[in-house]
């Protein structure tokens, strides 16, 4: 068979689509920052991360073979969704309100998902002396209320670049790209962690009753195909806004941290 059947648009369309796939796989690394809030994290912490791949190929590849099958991807265009489609194609009027519904339902899911992460987050490190100590209060709730108040004021931007962009799928294409940049580092970083966490306690990976499949060499062989992301990220036109605006993220969070990281390093030594 030709490649051009296989790959319509080449192995450089190929490389294209990696930007919105990783962007639709943001915050499978939240089953570790749960994994503190959990009565037994040993039992339930594998059984969500086993279960990981199952709904994808549900929810993913279940949903993309059900669209190719009933309608020819030739004809998908960003302007109508192919669920609509499909549904029109079945006899339901209402398609257009239904889709409308779940992918707000669902958007409103993904933002409680990063408003939680991030208050956590930023919690702990403010316990750690990684950040100002104004965050490590706790409502009486238990709630870290006010990390949870900044991390909500976080998402407002996005409102600003949907105001700046020429349409909404703009604005998204942009944003996709600099949070699958963010996020593809952060993926690194936590790989990282794991080769230095192997390399330093051999003892304790071997005690381990739930080991990364294939150890170190799936490590690397993640981080390889990340930096494979980045240069696709790179080759296209629309994306590399990503990678351009991306790093002013990372220059703010380092100022940041040189600006309140030292002086709460010493107060987290010496209240803890």
């Amino acid at each position: 068979m030709e490649p051009r059947r296989i790959i319509p648009h080449g192995f450089s369309g190929l490389l294209g689509g990696f930007q919105l796939g990783v962007f639709s796989f943001l915050g499978v690394e939240l089953a570790g920052t749960v994994a503190a809030e959990t009565e037994d994290p040993k039992k339930n912490l594998p059984r969500a991360i086993n279960s990981i791949p199952a709904r994808i190929i549900l929810f993913y590849l279940g949903s993309l073979a059900l669209i190719m099958m009933v309608q020819p991807w030739d004809t998908i265009t960003s302007s109508t969704s192919p669920f609509v489609q499909i549904f029109g194609y079945i006899g339901i009027p209402i398609a257009f309100h239904l889709i409308n519904f779940v992918m707000l339902t669902v958007a409103a899911s993904s933002a409680n998902s990063g408003i939680f992460s991030t208050s956590r987050i930023m919690w702990g490190l403010s316990k750690e002396g990684q950040s100002p100590a104004f965050f490590g209060h706790l409502s009486k709730l238990g709630v870290p209320a006010r990390s949870l108040l900044f991390a909500a004021i976080l998402m407002l931007p996005a409102l600003a670049l949907v105001s700046m962009s020429d349409s909404a799928i703009q604005a998204f294409e942009n944003l996709a790209g600099v949070i699958a940049v963010l996020y593809l580092t952060v993926w690194i970083m936590i790989i990282i962690s794991y080769l230095v966490y192997y390399k330093k306690f051999p003892e304790r990976h071997a005690q381990s009753k739930y080991k990364l499949p294939g150890g170190i060499v799936s490590a690397w062989a993640a981080i390889g195909f990340f930096i494979i992301v980045f240069v696709a990220l790179g080759l296209g036109e629309g994306s590399r806004f990503s990678l351009l605006v991306a790093p002013l993220w990372f220059i703010i969070v380092f100022v940041l941290y040189r600006i309140f990281g030292k002086n709460n390093r010493a107060h987290a030594s010496v209240t803890s």
